[in-house]
């Protein structure tokens, strides 16, 4: 479910529905009006008040919400959410063919909440086997320019297979010797084939990713995919998080509560007295000092 918000009618109620929904189904909102003039904006739209940012942002995480910055974001977390299995983890391995983009994955994952996987000895093992001596077995893994569709798949079925790695980004850059189409197709079966971890693409190139491409979300640069993979990655913590249970306060009084509110609503709402805000408290059960209304200065 994808949200574009510029207030809640009622909040409560939308927490309760998004509570229950996201056990089962992902909910990826854009909540407008984080500036003052945007707030403004949207009072002005909806003629409702735009919510305080703090407050949207525990709402959301309290109701499993996943909260994207950008339209654009919105649509990439929803691709990768919709082609992809949930990670059960922030362990990231990075796959690439060139250093520069593998090194900016890393820095953008790692900015946004996610790990670098520490490879077992296995998986580098098995990489040294048919990479070149040149290449880096270490997270992230540059298999170098000459990286074949056939090294790709191979790679990626390792990466996959590590216990330490829950999720994976594969990037590509065309050369001159190698296939996109081949490249893409490698990756799109590895993926498939893998033990339901999630894999994103990254081809840089001025064309889109290629159709074969078309089960794995695909982004243009590392950016935008370390950011989707975060955002799934924190919506699948908060799925494996126990139900929990609301607390129910026996010695809430509610009665008195209405009849404190009632009262201030009739005179036309605006800020309790002292002795309404303390008889509020004291309905909730919260101590207060002991206080008096003095009628008179004396």
């Amino acid at each position: 479910i994808l949200l574009y918000l510029e207030s809640f009618g009622n909040p409560a109620k939308f927490s309760t529905l998004a509570r229950r929904i996201s056990r089962t189904k992902p909910i990826v909102a854009l909540k407008s009006g984080r500036s003052a003039a945007g707030a403004r904006a949207a009072a002005s739209h909806t003629g409702a008040l735009a919510s305080s940012d703090d407050f949207v942002d525990a709402l959301f995480q309290q109701a499993g919400v996943i909260r994207t910055d950008t339209v654009t974001e919105l649509f990439d977390v929803a691709t990768l959410l919709a082609r992809q299995p949930l990670p059960q983890g922030r362990r990231i391995a990075i796959l690439t063919n060139a250093g520069g983009p593998g090194i900016l994955a890393a820095d953008a994952c790692l900015a946004h909440g996610l790990a670098a996987a520490d490879l077992s000895a296995n998986t580098k093992a098995g990489l040294k086997a048919f990479l070149p001596h040149a290449a880096s077995v270490n997270n992230p893994v540059d298999m170098l320019a000459s990286a074949s569709p056939a090294q790709y798949r191979q790679a990626l079925h390792l990466l996959l297979a590590d216990p330490q790695v829950d999720s994976v980004m594969a990037i590509f850059i065309p050369p001159l010797i190698t296939s996109a189409d081949e490249v893409a197709t490698a990756i799109a079966e590895s993926a498939a084939q893998g033990p339901g971890k999630p894999v994103a693409g990254v081809f840089m190139r001025s064309h889109a990713a290629p159709e074969s491409l078309a089960a794995v979300p695909c982004y243009a640069f590392p950016e935008p995919a370390a950011i989707a993979l975060a955002r799934v990655a924190a919506y699948g913590e908060w799925r494996r998080q126990p139900l929990g249970q609301v607390p129910v306060f026996h010695d809430f009084q509610p009665g008195i509560a209405r009849a404190v509110v009632g009262t201030a609503l009739r005179r036309g709402g605006g800020w309790l007295t002292a002795v309404e805000a303390n008889a509020l408290m004291a309905a909730a059960g919260i101590a207060t000092p002991r206080s008096h209304l003095a009628a008179t200065v004396d």
